[in-house]
């Protein structure tokens, strides 16, 4: 079924259970999807593959997936697969060369880590996962999103706990901020990078510039030393950064006067979870067929000038959206509260 939404045309990848994050595979019809747990742990996380020729999803891990220590990362056993509980993903280069990456995964439950997997693609076929390792972060401390350095590392933002149920959430204080995590010199705050909640991170090709999606303010840019700080507001509460085909930054997420909504929406499916409602339900709950409308914004943003293009800015049946990616100039939004990728093709 397609929908007119805005100047774009929107159909949907169908069963991609409650997907948080996604990455496209440069070069290939393929992205990497994250199945956070649905709900509160009682459905274990999933990493998908989804090919965007034909529509079709694999499971990723722990589906066909190994494990193959690497010896490069602290922790050499994963998680048990019931407890497996991914959030933010990001790609990064590795030392396989061409068709394969390192897949870096924010991890809740039985440990806050960022977990490491393999990818790798020979010719057309699936693509294959291994984990490779995994990378201890405080327990205090709940991890949000990740992006990978140039050299082999990562950043990751991190915040309090459940914060999105706090009323600190609201009371302008710093809640958490991004860290820097190197194999030479492990974890190492980013200053400047604190936010009331951080969410979405990115890093610029050559390692030198961190971006830091806060989704209560906006929008914080730093170098790789925490210096030359700016910090611009956006038309939405950001979740997710990603790097566009185009070479700016994608991010996506509701307007600022649907985020109370959204909260509670996200407040009200968790409370139900916990009081015990059916499981039949819990899928209706957390994941309803037909979101109800809320307004989605996607904007572009000029890494070097930090110009906002809006791309997108609609009262719209997408569910929460977390993430938005570019792939052969089409636009695919994950969505909290849905069972479904959409996909949004300029309208000609």
């Amino acid at each position: 079924m397609v929908t007119e939404i805005g100047r774009f045309e929107v159909d949907w990848i169908e069963v991609v259970p409650f997907v948080e994050d996604i990455e496209p595979l440069a070069g290939t019809p393929w992205l990497v999807a994250s199945g956070v747990p649905n709900p509160i742990g009682r459905t274990p996380g999933r990493l998908y593959l989804v090919n965007t020729e034909d529509d079709r999803v694999f499971q990723a891990w722990p589906g066909g997936g190994t494990v193959s220590p690497s010896g490069g990362f602290e922790i050499s056993e994963p998680v048990e697969i019931e407890r497996f509980a991914p959030h933010g993903i990001a790609l990064g280069e590795c030392d396989g060369g061409d068709g394969s990456w390192n897949l870096y995964a924010v991890h809740h439950g039985v440990r806050e880590s960022i977990e490491v997997f393999r990818l790798t693609l020979e010719g057309d076929g699936l693509p294959t996962t291994a984990w490779i390792g995994a990378i201890a972060r405080r327990p205090d401390t709940e991890g949000n999103a990740v992006a990978a350095l140039p050299d082999g590392g990562v950043i990751a933002s991190h915040y309090t706990p459940q914060l999105t149920f706090k009323p600190e959430l609201h009371d302008g204080r710093m809640n958490g901020g991004v860290e820097r995590w190197t194999p030479e010199e492990g974890w190492t705050p980013i200053e400047g990078l604190d936010g009331a909640m951080p969410n979405g991170v990115a890093v610029s090709a050559d390692g030198g510039t961190y971006f830091l999606a806060d989704t209560l303010a906006g929008l914080r840019r730093s170098t790789s030393h925490g210096t030359d700080l700016t910090h611009i507001r956006l038309p939405l509460a950001p979740d997710n950064l990603k790097w566009g085909e185009d070479g700016r930054l994608l991010t996506t997420g509701v307007r600022p006067s649907s985020l109370d909504r959204a909260f509670a929406a996200i407040a009200d499916r968790v409370l139900r979870a916990v009081q015990g409602e059916p499981d039949e339900q819990i899928d209706d709950l957390v994941m309803p067929e037909s979101p109800e409308p809320v307004g989605v914004v996607v904007v572009a943003i000029d890494p070097v000038t930090l110009e906002v293009e809006t791309l997108l800015d609609e009262h719209a049946p997408l569910g929460v959206p977390t993430t938005a990616v570019s792939v052969e100039g089409q636009l695919y939004l994950t969505s909290l509260f849905d069972k479904r990728l959409a996909r949004l093709r300029v309208r000609a």
